[in-house]
């Protein structure tokens, strides 16, 4: 027959098992908080990207304003 386990024992046992469930969920927890930041640096490219076009097309609008008063001043001349 296989000794008792001492009340120690019992409470290493408890402890690990403890421990385990603590390590488990830190390291759910660790693997939701990197999906939200590769979420929140794909929210910050797609922002960076839309600046880049917004700036890219208010540019375009500008030099097209630009040319349509070089246009206007020739027409005057």
């Amino acid at each position: 027959m296989a000794p008792m386990p001492s009340q120690y024992d019992k409470a290493r046992a408890l402890a690990r098992a403890i421990q385990a469930e603590r390590l488990e969920r830190a390291q759910a927890e660790v693997e939701r908080l990197r999906a939200e930041v590769r979420r929140l640096l794909e929210e910050r490219d797609e922002a960076r990207r839309s600046v880049v076009d917004l700036t890219a097309h208010i540019s375009e609008t500008m030099r097209q304003g630009a040319r349509g008063d070089d246009d206007a001043d020739a027409d005057e001349g």
